[in-house]
């Protein structure tokens, strides 16, 4: 006789990754066999919060359980934690502070203990607040680390040498909101190539100043140099260095190209010009992703740094007959980030549109319903993110107007993996915004095909005027949809009723 599937231990492991808690605490429950092996879903993560009205484990729960923990989150650093000893399967800490270091001096003395004790077994470390010489110590003995995020620290002169020796053992480095005092002697000029950072795969450099002690910079040093130190990057991002323009410029449009496997370039808050962009795009023989947030203004909407020039790259065949690329790049992109608040029309988004089909996640600027009625087929179809602005530069009410909404319709139809369609965002240069009207009349039943879509954004401020009869299509059509947000009826009572047809499945928020 053949055993039941859910009597085989991998059987119920492979269950147990899909479990949400609540299901899995029943689960354990139900049998002896279930119990053992479900048991490590429910402690394989703990979060040690400073909330009083929130509890942690510990005591003798915690005692029996810790070899099924893998990753802990702490904002506070409790003594009974430091005597957790064996924890085997631990790979992760996680710790969050805003305390300085002498004021919570017990914490800092645990955590550091804490990681000594365990330093065989973590691999990845991340630190919101700052890190006091102790705790570095205690890291640089962990010789398995290869994930590393500090975000609103501070590396010293003290631990400057050891930080980077760390480094050539990083896989994954993010540095947020981080002040390098200095560079270790000689890191400029180095002939051994003692720092080189061979295993780096993932830079982040987010609002991050290396002083430069010395003077001979009339600027802090620009961290874009450390990208010449890490030969086998895949993914690199940037933000905040317009005054370091300069040194940037030398590291990222280097000469001859050494980052021949970067993939995942993402520049924010960065006015990096399109004719610049283009040039590194030239470069680049493999793009996946592609994250382009312009610096933000107060008064005025944010240039473009993603133009023609640009686009032509995507769209480049060259590199395919010098067999430099397996495809062109429009061929493998799967996200693109750029000119989010931008309002031109100038047929670029509806070019990525037509020409990327492994795009998964497409978060873009305006486009119109005349331009995506006049313009080709999408070949997008596995986008499963897509946050544009469709303007209805047509009349909602006339005959023309429908049926160029329906045509518009039809095309969102096909991307049958959708689970975010974004229409519409508020700014505050384009007020008065109108995007698709989003009623059956109008072809909102050419979406029945969308049964993956969760939510469904329409930021405009000019409202929408949908009906019960459209809620009640969405329920019968959207079998996922937990999220509707934006101005569905102005009418109180239009609106109360969307929301209670709603009610059973989605949430509808009037913002």
């Amino acid at each position: 006789m053949s055993q039941h599937p859910l009597h085989i231990p991998e059987i119920i492991s492979l269950v147990g990754d899909f479990l949400s808690l609540e299901d899995t605490l029943q689960c354990i429950r139900v049998s002896k066999s279930f119990h053992e092996i479900l048991i490590k879903f429910i402690w394989s993560r703990i979060t040690v919060t400073d909330d009083e009205n929130t509890s942690y484990p510990t005591g003798e729960a915690l005692q029996n359980n810790k070899i099924h923990l893998e990753e802990l989150e702490l904002y506070h650093f409790p003594e009974e934690y430091v005597s957790l000893q064996g924890c085997a399967r631990l790979h992760t800490i996680k710790f969050v502070t805003s305390m300085p270091v002498y004021e919570d001096p017990v914490a800092v003395t645990n955590l550091s203990a804490f990681i000594k004790a365990h330093n065989s077994t973590i691999t990845k470390f991340t630190c919101y607040g700052p890190i006091p010489q102790r705790t570095w110590k205690a890291l640089l003995k962990c010789p398995n680390l290869n994930h590393l995020v500090i975000d609103g620290t501070g590396i010293m002169k003290e631990i400057v040498d050891d930080f980077f020796q760390m480094c050539k053992r990083l896989e994954y480095l993010e540095l947020s909101k981080t002040k390098i005092c200095q560079l270790p002697t000689g890191f400029l000029s180095d002939p051994t190539d003692n720092y080189v950072f061979a295993k780096m795969s993932t830079l982040r450099l987010l609002d991050v100043t290396i002083q430069d002690p010395s003077g001979s910079h009339s600027l802090p040093l620009c961290p874009s140099m450390l990208i010449k130190k890490c030969p086998n990057l895949r993914s690199l991002a940037f933000q905040k260095y317009q005054r370091y323009k300069a040194f940037c410029g030398e590291a990222l449009f280097q000469q001859p190209w050494t980052l021949s496997g970067l993939s995942d370039l993402s520049f924010l808050e960065m006015d990096v010009k399109d004719e610049d962009m283009a040039s590194l795009l030239r470069q680049i023989t493999e793009l996946k992703q592609l994250v382009l947030s312009n610096k933000r203004h107060s008064s005025s909407p944010e240039p473009c740094s993603f133009g023609w020039l640009s686009m032509q790259e995507l769209l480049a065949d060259r590199h395919m007959i010098q067999e430099t690329r397996f495809g062109r790049l429009c061929e493998m992109i799967e996200t693109i980030t750029f000119d989010v608040r931008g309002f031109k029309t100038d047929g670029i988004l509806l070019a990525i549109l037509c020409n990327c089909p492994c795009l998964k996640q497409l978060i873009g600027p305006k486009i119109t319903v005349t331009e995506i009625v006049n313009g080709a087929e999408w070949v997008c179809t596995k986008l499963a993110d897509l946050t544009i602005y469709i303007q209805a530069d047509v009349d909602y009410e006339t005959i023309e107007g429908l049926e160029k909404q329906r045509a518009v319709f039809k095309q969102l139809g096909k991307l049958t993996r959708l689970r975010s369609l974004d229409l519409a965002m508020k700014t505050a240069w384009h007020p008065a915004m109108r995007t698709l009207n989003l009623r059956l009349k109008a072809g909102l039943d050419e979406l029945s095909s969308l049964k993956r879509l969760e939510g469904l954004k329409f930021h405009a401020e000019i409202g929408q005027q949908m009906q019960p009869e459209d809620a009640t299509w969405m329920m019968d059509n959207w079998p996922n949809i937990k999220q509707l947000r934006g101005n569905v009826n102005a009418n109180q009572d239009i609106y109360d009723s969307i929301a209670n047809i709603l009610q059973p499945r989605a949430s509808v928020s009037n913002y």
